[in-house]
């Protein structure tokens, strides 16, 4: 079967109509600006609200930032009043004041110890017991939601009072010099305080040992063991660089000579023995009666 044969396609340019040429065109632009665009035509009084808003609440946005940066600048900032707690048997060694004085004084003078960040807590516990001797324990903490520090103190218990020439010093158990006399609070019984006087004349210093724990020891056994037979004791004197204690009785004109070398109540007893056998016999020693060598005594 023959195909009929393809018609060639017209690719000659096709003229326009003539009455499309006479056709009129319209083309439209918009005469507003950026901003009004998503607002009702001619609103611009909408328009500048909104974004007054919109900057009111940055502006909030800012402050509540800035507030909040203040807040955590403060609760991690360290105030120089501390809050102070002292425990101990002796309430108060020393006037509140002094102490609560000096550990403002101390957390004033580091830069570092006024932030909770930068706080060096050992060493400011350590500088505490420097300015106090008196304090067996000090703790210092510094609570999240709070800008006080507080400083705990745990004081020792006085034991004596070493007088000599210039200063008096009251001493702990150890023999160390924890303050001067004159510094005590008016808490302090110090009339309970065994007197120690020494007439050496050599330096002493606060927070240094004045006598040994093992001198002090001594002359409260002594003390104890006289008041048990209702001795009254005027005056306990170190003589002989230290090594010996002179004791002048109240009822007496002669002083016991005592040796720290030989045991305290041995040397009481033989006192009291001798003591005893002389008023049976009316003597009285003129100057001294001698316990210092042990199981001897001897007048003078």
């Amino acid at each position: 079967m023959k195909l009929a044969p393809r018609k060639k396609e017209d690719t000659r340019p096709r003229r326009a109509a003539a009455s499309y040429k006479k056709q009129q065109v319209f083309s439209y632009r918009a005469s507003r600006r950026e901003i009004d665009r998503p607002f009702d035509r001619g609103n611009k009084a909408a328009a500048v609200l909104i974004a007054r808003k919109l900057r009111i609440k940055h502006w909030s946005y800012y402050v509540f930032i800035v507030i909040f940066l203040i807040g955590i600048g403060y609760i991690l900032s360290v105030g120089t009043n501390a809050q102070l707690n002292i425990r101990g048997e002796q309430t108060y060694l020393r006037d509140k004041q002094a102490y609560q004085q000096k550990i403002n004084a101390e957390l004033s003078k580091d830069i570092n110890s006024r932030s909770k960040v930068t706080i060096d807590i050992n060493e400011l516990e350590q500088n505490i017991r420097q300015l106090f001797p008196e304090v067996e324990h000090v703790s210092v903490s510094t609570p999240i939601l709070r800008h006080r520090p507080v400083v705990e103190l745990t004081l020792g218990e006085p034991k004596a009072v070493l007088v000599t020439p210039g200063i008096s010093y009251v001493l702990n158990a150890d023999g160390r010099a924890l303050f001067e006399l004159t510094q005590a609070s008016g808490a302090l019984d110090t009339g309970k305080l065994l007197r120690i006087k020494d007439d050496s004349g050599h330096s002493l210093s606060i927070g240094k040992t004045a006598i040994t724990g093992a001198q002090i020891n001594y002359v409260r056994e002594v003390a104890l063991q006289l008041a048990d037979k209702n001795i009254v004791v005027e005056q306990m004197l170190l003589s002989a660089g230290g090594g010996q204690l002179d004791v002048k009785l109240l009822d007496a004109s002669y002083q016991v000579r005592f040796s720290f070398q030989a045991d305290a109540r041995q040397s009481v007893g033989s006192f009291l023995a001798l003591r005893e056998r002389l008023a049976g016999e009316s003597v009285v020693p003129v100057e001294y009666i001698d316990v210092r060598i042990p199981e001897r005594a001897y007048i003078k």
